[in-house]
């Protein structure tokens, strides 16, 4: 009976509720906040892509084309190199210039539904110009004009002090995050730590635009050469530590 009554006993103070412990909620461990900041300037070198090309007349596909492809690949060959020449006698440095690799393409022709299709090659071999003098910008798209090139994009503007630009944008966008992580902390009556994490973006110049239609007939001051300034962007993902006041 002893040990029944001991057996109970425990059993007793097991259903016994237990008084609640105090669970204390999760504290952050710091403030992440997003920033961008920017710098402008003036450009002081530019881009220039042009392209030329050369077809061979359009035939069906029972029509001997090697001699016409053949033909072709001569005459773009031989614009390339004198064009190339061009333009290191105006004086651009072979390291400024860079004739792209050739490319060949077939084009479709449909004359009607009784005709058999036919269909040419088309031949194009990009051409790269680096300037570090805006001032040859002009001259050099007149030279371009005047080689009859095919297309030509329009100028893409740089910096030469691109890196310390992006640093100095980097700066400003770090130093406004902290400034967005401040305010964070006061309003939750926090003190702000280090910042204890960052990730930096820069993006690039952006891609060439895209080719000019038919230049043939263009002039040098039909076309916008203008340089403008340049806008060099920096964003930044950052986390601050955090402790209370």
């Amino acid at each position: 009976m002893r040990i029944y009554r001991n057996a109970c006993s425990v059993i007793a103070l097991c259903l016994l509720p237990l008084p609640a412990l105090a669970v204390d909620a999760p504290q952050p461990t710091g403030i992440d906040v997003s920033a961008s900041a920017s710098v402008n300037t003036a450009p002081d070198k530019a881009t220039l892509q042009a392209e030329l090309q050369e077809t061979t007349p359009y035939a069906t596909s029972d029509t001997p084309t090697e001699q016409a492809f053949q033909s072709a690949r001569k005459r773009l060959t031989e614009r390339s190199d004198r064009l190339m020449k061009q333009l290191n006698a105006f004086g651009l440095d072979s390291k400024a210039l860079s004739a792209g690799t050739l490319t060949i393409h077939q084009q479709q022709q449909s004359r009607g539904n009784d005709e058999t299709p036919q269909s040419r090659m088309v031949l194009s071999r990009p051409i790269g110009i680096e300037l570090d003098q805006l001032d040859h910008l002009s001259k050099v798209v007149s030279l371009l004009l005047d080689a009859k090139v095919d297309r030509l994009s329009p100028p893409t503007f740089d910096s030469s002090q691109r890196e310390t630009l992006e640093l100095e944008a980097l700066s400003k966008a770090v130093e406004r995050a902290r400034q967005k992580a401040s305010a964070i902390a006061k309003s939750g009556k926090l003190k702000l730590g280090a910042l204890t994490y960052v990730d930096a973006q820069t993006p690039s110049a952006g891609p060439i635009r895209s080719y000019m239609s038919e230049v043939r007939m263009a002039k040098a001051s039909d076309l916008d050469l203008s340089p403008g300034s340049i806008e060099i962007n920096t964003q930044v993902s950052t986390r601050w530590a955090i402790s209370g006041q």
